[in-house]
């Protein structure tokens, strides 16, 4: 039989106070039933119950919450892109699988199988800075795009400061680089104004544009350590691409940012399956393969040849031999 619960002054009275955000309790008495519930009130005893959660609060890093502090704290378990946080098993639920912030992986297969590439667990591509995945499900995306919208959009913000830095010839034909725009590093992509030629379909050479468009920025966010907007040759300027900071070994970075965008262009091809012709989604494949093969080239190049990065070499394996 269905019942119905009785209506308590405290639930009709939740969102009548001035402020429902100041509404923090109705007790400052721990053992209060109403301690630490909105009674629908705001007055001093909200004000000393704000005072006891700030003194409790710890500064955030990796693995703290504001819920950690005491048992008058927050009690806040939201953290990283709004995860949910368990402190008894230092791990993040994200809706359909458990991610392990230690190993950057997933902790389950992935449920739709092989969606994203040849691993089960790899979280967003290896690129956890550039996207989140409020799913658990599909590939990383920012915020909460849908996977169809893939690959994510360049930030209009970003994109503007990079047509600024081709129309100040900043991009020197290359295909990316990182940039200081108002002081602000910006990974870009210039790949779409100069791409490969591309014998395939229309729709298969467009599709594969966008994904290795995306990979290459994926390949130049690596650079952004390797940069500082305080260089010498960027003071005075709004738009600028500075070189690497000393110290710095570039044969090192490009080895490492190279690995990184083979492994992108290996785990990305799986979208070319969303085409809706086999000519298209083989025109895709071919002009990623195309563009990988001087990915390797490059490995070859600034790691040795046939050495690929340990976090690269099962795309070595499959697109350079």
């Amino acid at each position: 039989m269905r019942t119905t619960r009785p209506t308590t002054q405290r639930c009709t009275t939740l969102y009548n106070a001035s402020n429902a955000r100041a509404d923090l309790t109705g007790s400052m008495v721990s053992t209060n039933f109403a301690y630490g519930r909105p009674d629908g009130t705001v007055g001093s005893v909200d004000d000393a119950y704000f005072a006891v959660l700030y003194v409790a609060a710890e500064s955030l890093s990796r693995g703290v919450l504001s819920g950690s502090a005491s048992s008058d704290s927050l009690r806040n378990r939201k953290g990283l892109a709004g995860y949910e946080w368990d402190p008894s098993t230092s791990k993040y639920h994200v809706r359909n699988r458990v991610l392990d912030p230690e190993t950057g992986r997933w902790t389950r297969r992935n449920p739709l199988g092989y969606v994203e590439g040849a691993s089960l667990y790899q979280y967003v591509s290896s690129a956890a800075m550039l996207m989140t995945d409020p799913t658990g499900l599909p590939g990383g995306v920012p915020g909460a795009v849908a996977q169809s919208t893939w690959p994510p959009s360049v930030p209009p913000r970003d994109q503007e400061c990079c047509d600024r830095a081709v129309d100040e010839g900043l991009d020197d034909g290359s295909w990316g680089g990182v940039i200081c725009c108002g002081r602000r590093k910006v990974a870009c992509s210039w790949y779409p104004l100069n791409p490969l030629d591309c014998d395939g379909t229309t729709a298969g050479c467009d599709r594969a544009n966008e994904l290795i468009d995306y990979c290459i920025r994926v390949h130049e966010q690596f650079h952004k350590d390797d940069v500082s907007c305080d260089d010498p040759e960027c003071q005075g300027l709004d738009v600028c691409r500075p070189p690497f900071l000393p110290g710095r070994d570039p044969d090192t970075e490009e080895c490492s940012s190279n690995c990184k965008e083979l492994s992108c262009l290996w785990g990305i091809r799986t979208h070319c399956n969303d085409l809706p012709t086999q000519a298209d989604i083989d025109s895709c494949n071919e002009q990623i393969e195309d563009l990988a093969g001087g990915t390797c080239d490059n490995i070859d190049g600034y790691c040795g040849q046939g050495n690929p990065p340990s976090s690269c070499r099962r795309a070595y394996q499959e697109f350079c031999q």
